[in-house]
């Protein structure tokens, strides 16, 4: 008897047992509309998903079975009716993404922007238009309590951060942007804004500025996928990082100045990619040679090292301006040179 009675516990809803916070953490892999079904599942789950600190709203996941051209509209109301019934006084993560052609909307997506920095939220996704959406990016980065932000422009079009006047984020420790215009204003204010900063992606951003320095990276990677607009008078021609380890520079077709300088004394691995051609095989470096990589002292701690590039003779200027290999790399253990093209 007591065999069965055993038995028969053993089928219960383990799940629904859990704590709020474990259950929590399981529905954080949801979207906010799959977590929203949830509340089918019994009475236990009815209200869980109201205090749900994780809210994930992709227009591209979201499923609609009526009209396509009321998609958008469903779509609407689904966020704000959530935003209403939500009970979470602090958010661990709100992402907005996919939202494509969204023009008509910019006015709610700016409140839902705003609902997030209100609760606290410690990572933001944002994926839209930004040129025509009117986000508080001033809002964004002003926020105390962000841990980790990812901005990415779909538009198509460079958003200018000549609108962000300040830059105050305390706990900023990771930051993706892509298709943002950084003028030498911004980065100045980002890294004195963003003590403790340590990962940084930026993707084919308006690289607008000639310095940056950072005490606290150790991360570092730049691509340029695309040719974006850049001011001729402000190209990039500095990078003092004291404490970065990993830096990771991808250079397709985007064009910048004569030099780049690189001050990153504890640098530990790098990787150099770039497209651009020369004209023939003379010893000198044609027109169409991107910049010399100067290095500022030796990267005696550096131990990987991948140059990808598009013919073999740029690796050779690549080098021209250190003293020999050997020195210049006393602690390399790992050395990729790969042809591209």
């Amino acid at each position: 008897m007591k065999r069965a009675v055993k038995s028969g516990r053993d089928k219960r809803d383990r799940i629904s047992f859990l704590p709020d916070c474990l259950i929590h953490l399981i529905m954080s892999f949801l979207t906010a509309q799959e977590a929203v079904r949830t509340c089918l599942l019994s009475k236990r789950w009815k209200n869980l998903w109201t205090t749900l600190p994780f809210l994930d709203f992709d227009l591209k996941k979201f499923e609609y079975n009526g009209v396509p051209e009321r998609r958008f509209d469903m779509f609407v109301s689904f966020v704000n009716t959530t935003l209403l019934l939500c009970e979470a006084s602090d958010l661990h993560m709100f992402r907005l993404v996919e939202l494509r052609d969204f023009k008509l909307y910019h006015m709610f997506v700016k409140s839902w922007i705003r609902y997030a920095l209100k609760h606290n939220i410690k990572e933001l996704t944002i994926e839209l238009p930004l040129y025509y959406s009117s986000v508080p990016l001033d809002g964004v980065f002003n926020c105390a309590s962000l841990i980790n932000v990812s901005i990415n422009e779909l538009s198509n079009i460079i958003f200018e951060t000549r609108l962000v006047t300040g830059v105050n984020l305390p706990c900023l420790k990771q930051l993706y942007l892509r298709g943002i215009e950084l003028i030498q204003y911004f980065v100045d204010n980002l890294f004195s804004g963003c003590p403790v900063l340590e990962y940084l992606h930026l993707e084919d951003c308006g690289l607008g500025f000639s310095t940056m320095y950072s005490q606290s990276l150790k991360y570092l990677k730049i691509d340029c996928h695309e040719g974006l607009h850049y001011d001729p008078e402000e190209q990039m021609e500095l990078i003092e990082a004291p404490n970065l380890l990993s830096f990771c520079y991808d250079q397709r077709s985007y064009q910048m100045g004569d030099k780049l300088h690189l001050k990153m004394p504890s640098l530990t691995s790098a990787v150099i990619l770039c497209d651009e051609k020369l004209q023939g095989c003379t010893g000198k470096r044609s027109a169409e040679l991107p910049r010399v990589f100067k290095f500022e002292g030796l990267f005696s701690g550096i131990f990987q090292l991948l140059l990808s590039v598009t013919s073999f003779q740029f690796t050779c200027f690549f080098f021209e301006s250190l003293p020999t290999f050997g020195e210049a790399f006393t602690s390399i253990s790992w050395l990729l040179l790969q042809p591209r093209g």
